[in-house]
């Protein structure tokens, strides 16, 4: 199943074209915007009219040699929500390299057998930098020449006129013969199964078992941390072994900006590790003041983390309902 924090949004099947004509405020990014690296693979160039909340797709095959993501950035305007990185399952996808096109739930393309590549080790939305959090060193994402790929960018045009964009993601690279010490990889938590009724309080706690199928004989972590929108009240993700539960990452007071921007538990080397019989336990609290019903993805609970020495991406789809 698809990667639950990325999917955001309903919308069209059809990605508007790139057309800065008059009346549209051209935000697509040049030279001297972001700061260049090893790799840059681009995101669409799309016009988004003023009040959307869209997302579009721009499929890709990586034309360069094996690779270790050491560095993970993504450069969006000021209107940008999120870019997002996959790698996508040999023939799951029938778009034409630099297609781009409407996705996420409610499209044509729905996400469905895509796999974050890494998670972003740093996030600028304008002149913002809304996330710092680096691999430590000689540790990297693996990505391997002639993969298929797709990025993901989400926008919310909150302005007074169409804006057109085009935005990208960077790769600090290291060789993966001779540079690279550790394979790491993301942790995904994740259950769609979210339903809050109107105007009430609501709750949901899952599982996610350790097994050597995912793991092996087991990873240490980097960082832990969650993922809800913005009527998320509370977030905790949790270890259960032997009897005993160790919190992971805690955020009594759920904020809207934590969103985009989560708090981060950062581990340092032997802290934490995730073993085979282990237990992850994602908890989240919501009030909708609505007055109607929000299900998934308008709402999401994740717990997310980076692993290593990992070198595959985990996804726990866990199908648990919501709390009585």
């Amino acid at each position: 199943m698809i990667l639950a924090l990325l999917a955001c949004v309903a919308m069209e099947d059809t990605a508007a074209p790139a057309d800065s004509g008059e009346g549209t405020l051209d935000l697509r990014l040049n030279e001297g915007d972001y700061t260049a690296g090893d790799v840059e693979l681009w995101g669409p160039d799309v016009v988004i009219e003023p009040g959307e909340d869209v997302m579009h797709c721009i499929a890709g095959t990586y034309s360069g040699g094996d690779i270790g993501i050491h560095g993970l950035t993504t450069w969006q305007n000021k209107f940008g929500h999120h870019l997002q990185f996959f790698g996508l399952a040999a023939g799951t996808v029938d778009y034409a390299d630099g297609a781009t096109f409407a996705c996420g739930t409610g499209t044509a393309f729905d996400m469905t057998d895509t796999t974050p590549v890494g998670i972003p080790t740093a996030v600028w939305i304008g002149d913002e930098q809304t996330i710092d959090t680096g691999l430590d060193e000689g540790m990297a994402f693996a990505f391997d020449a002639g993969e298929r790929y797709l990025l993901q960018a989400h926008y919310v045009n909150t302005g007074a006129e169409a804006i057109r964009a085009h935005d990208l993601v960077v790769f600090d690279t290291l060789d993966p013969d001779t540079e690279v010490s550790t394979w790491a990889a993301p942790v995904i938590l994740n259950n769609a199964n979210i339903e809050l009724p109107p105007a009430q309080a609501a709750s949901m706690s899952f599982d996610c078992p350790v097994a050597a199928d995912n793991v092996g004989d087991g990873v240490h972590v980097l960082f832990v941390n969650g993922h809800m929108h913005e009527w998320g009240t509370s977030l905790r993700v949790s270890q259960l072994r032997d009897d005993e539960t160790r919190v992971l990452n805690d955020v009594p007071t759920w904020e809207p900006v934590f969103r985009d921007s989560p708090p981060t538990t950062a581990y340092a080397a032997g802290e934490l590790d995730f073993l085979p019989g282990d237990t992850l336990r994602t908890e989240c609290n919501w009030f909708n003041e609505t007055d109607a019903a929000i299900n998934f993805p308008h709402e999401m609970c994740d717990g997310v983390a980076i692993g290593y020495p990992l070198k595959t991406t985990w996804i726990c789809d866990s199908d648990t309902g919501m709390n009585p």
